[in-house]
């Protein structure tokens, strides 16, 4: 019980967590004005918000020791860290140009796609759209675009990041692939995987939550929680700092999304970002304390598919 309150404390009072917390409850309130409700409105409901998800984080502590250790890139040399996150930052750069194009390309944004003069971008473009992606559209539930963006991504967001860090010094079995602490995610898989089948199981939503599992769960969780967490929890010495600065970043890359795509108002999608970034320190202390990636990954495409 101490070492419970100890942590509440540490995490209410850290600055990685009250930046998050500040982030998450400003653009709360802005989104609420912007629809015309009342500003206490808005408090109500990201304080409410925040304290269910200071329970999720509460209840991974109590169930689960510190296996963070198993993530080899926390035990890097200073300088191969850098190195490795400087890396990986420029790739995250990179990232943010591809989301914007994609969006250009898909009719979203009225300009030139961003990346059409790289040097064989184009062809690339022409292969992840190409007759690969139209065969495995014939799964239940694969969507051309969804498969597109998969292959799309796969390179920016595993296999360069994973190759950085095999340079860098980290052994093949040290990503939090396999081994860990499966118990304080076994709540989480429960509470959603209940949530999915009662909103209906069909071979086209389990053909969906495969895809999504490759797709969301396990891509952006090996860059984002595999990758860039361990590297940022290492070179700034504090598991706080390095979990909030993932999730922000997390929160940030789906800005695109929600600002031409499915909200197309700034208060609306700062608000989706923020909540984006609540959500991805939730995986992320989870993947941190367990010392595993794949249920968190499980987790976060069943929670797509049920907020959908």
């Amino acid at each position: 019980m101490v070492s419970l309150a100890a942590f509440l404390t540490q995490l209410i009072l850290h600055p990685g967590s009250l930046t998050l917390l500040i982030l998450y409850g400003a653009a709360g309130v802005w989104r609420h004005l912007y629809l015309g409700y009342s500003l206490v409105g808005g408090l109500q409901a990201s304080l409410f918000t925040v304290l269910l998800y200071i329970l999720a984080l509460a209840a991974i502590h109590v169930l689960s020791g510190d296996h963070s250790g198993r993530f080899q890139a926390r035990r890097l040399g200073l300088p191969a860290t850098r190195v490795a996150l400087i890396l990986n930052l420029i790739l995250y750069g990179f990232l943010w140009l591809i989301l914007l194009d994609r969006h250009q390309r898909l009719g979203y944004l009225a300009s030139p796609p961003l990346l059409q003069h790289v040097p064989g971008w184009e062809a690339y473009q022409s292969f992840t759209q190409g007759s690969l992606v139209q065969t495995l559209t014939v799964i239940p539930g694969w969507s051309s675009s969804m498969v597109s963006s998969m292959f799309l991504l796969l390179p920016f967001l595993v296999l360069m990041p994973v190759f950085i860090l095999l340079i860098c010094g980290v052994r093949p079995g040290g990503f939090g692939l396999s081994g860990g602490d499966i118990k304080p995610a076994l709540p989480f898989l429960g509470i959603f995987g209940a949530a999915f089948v009662l909103s209906g199981l069909s071979l086209s939503r389990l053909g969906l939550l495969l895809l999504t599992y490759v797709y969301t769960g396990f891509q952006e969780g090996v860059f984002y929680r595999g990758v860039i967490q361990p590297l940022l929890v290492r070179t700034s010495q504090s598991a706080v700092w390095g979990i909030s600065l993932a999730a922000i970043l997390y929160g940030l890359a789906y800005l695109p999304h929600f600002l031409f795509r499915t909200q197309l108002a700034v208060p609306l999608a700062f608000a989706e970002a923020a909540g984006t970034m609540l959500f991805g320190a939730f995986l992320g202390y989870g993947v941190h304390r367990s010392g595993m990636l794949w249920p968190w990954m499980l987790i976060h495409a069943v929670s797509h598919l049920v907020a959908w």
